[in-house]
């Protein structure tokens, strides 16, 4: 397939790795690694973003495959992306605040790590959808500066435009509020330092969940296009998605050891949930459990399964390995242009002027065009801006 030929070719150009771990894992041992990357965690990033862009593909195929059909290897990426997220994140803050002294310029230096990670690429290709979006005489949101700060979902519905952006504001605001609480919260508290931190992540996770029911009954949310928007795509809705991410990464650290006796076990779980809550919905369709159940179970299950893969040992180099990791690589890329970029601004640009020249009327060839241009920019985006910027984090803003 094309998609495949591109991530050929973002391998053989050899692309540096990204959010690379270096630490070890509790007492002194090492997470298993292809090179200098997690392969497991790999693994899973990969998987996320290909369920996603696999699932925002449908649409393109729709008069030909039925959705039950096309959606069967698929679980929830999002919810997958933000434990996986708050995984790594929380390795990161626990590595941080094991410090006898926490000052102000580590956190500072964290978030500079982070923006750099995330806002170039995300400006780019923002960017570039108000530029085609002008060009194409579409309609622009009424208050686009709240893009650029992250904030267009932070009190109401994501809107329309950009619509993948939404996920990207949950993150942002994670990293900015969770050293501050943490930092909080070490200093005034009567405990430990552990027992504090746990303590920060129950409170949120708890928190979190209620005050998504409250919301649900609050809004009297009664189809699942209302609980998309004001509580899926929400930024205060999903954090407990990445508190529990950073509960996992408190476990990896703390009690390594159960986290490789019980690996399989902690994967089984995880895709247990997953599945279940797939399966639950399907059959058994419940507003009141999309209302106040589910996101915590997905979120849940996501956690267990990354929790389990972080332990995945993989010691051989081959093309499999290669192309795990050349997807993981380009994730963040992927993610970002898939959907709005080239789903719903290049392949109707495209498809309109090819019709002056060859009759285009394959659902099989367009769906093609989604993968390969989605490949083929985020390979473009990832060489030209993520890889080039990451090069010059590592080198002024060291972890």
């Amino acid at each position: 397939m094309p998609w495949r030929i591109g991530l050929l070719m973002a391998i053989d150009c050899g692309i540096a790795s990204i959010d690379f771990l270096s630490c070890c894992c509790g007492e002194g041992k090492p997470i298993h690694m292809v090179g200098n990357r997690i392969f497991g965690l790999d693994l899973l990033r990969a998987y996320a973003v290909l369920a996603v862009v696999y699932a925002h593909g449908y649409g393109l195929l729709s008069e030909v495959v039925p959705h039950r059909l096309y959606s069967l290897p698929t679980l929830d990426g999002v919810s997958i992306f933000f434990a996986l997220s708050g995984f790594l994140i929380g390795r990161i803050l626990l590595k941080v605040f094991a410090t006898d002294h926490v000052a102000p310029a580590d956190i500072f230096v964290f978030w500079c790590r982070r923006w750099l990670r995330t806002i170039p690429n995300f400006g780019v290709v923002l960017v570039l959808l108000i530029v085609g979006s002008v060009l194409l005489g579409q309609h622009l949101p009424d208050k686009l500066w709240l893009y650029f700060v992250f904030s267009q979902n932070l009190f109401s519905a994501h809107p329309n435009f950009f619509q993948e952006a939404w996920s990207l504001s949950v993150e942002e605001w994670f990293y900015l509020t969770l050293p501050v609480l943490l930092l909080i919260s070490l200093r005034v508290s009567l405990f430990g330092k552990r027992q504090t931190i746990v303590m920060v992540i129950l409170v949120g996770v708890v928190g979190v969940a209620a005050y998504r029911s409250v919301l649900a009954l609050q809004l009297d949310i009664h189809s699942v296009e209302a609980w998309d928007a004001h509580l899926r795509k929400m930024v205060f809705t999903r954090f407990d998605a990445l508190l529990f991410g950073v509960g996992a990464a408190y476990v990896a650290l703390y009690k390594h050891g159960l986290v490789v006796k019980w690996k399989w076990w902690l994967l089984v779980a995880g895709l247990s949930l997953l599945v279940f809550d797939k399966v639950f919905m399907r059959v058994f369709f419940s507003q009141f459990y999309l209302n106040h159940f589910t996101l915590t179970v997905t979120a849940v299950g996501a956690t267990l399964l990354t929790l389990g893969l972080s332990e995945l040992v993989y010691q051989e180099r081959n093309l499999i390995s290669r192309l795990v990791v050349g997807v993981s690589k380009i994730s963040y890329s992927m993610y970002l242009v898939h959907h709005s970029l080239v789903l719903w601004m290049l392949l109707p640009a495209l498809e309109k002027h090819a019709d002056e020249f060859v009759r285009v009327d394959s659902s099989a060839v367009v769906y093609l065009m989604y993968w390969f241009l989605t490949g083929v920019i985020s390979i473009v985006l990832y060489k030209c801006v993520e890889k080039p910027i990451m090069a010059v984090r590592d080198r002024h803003f060291r972890a």
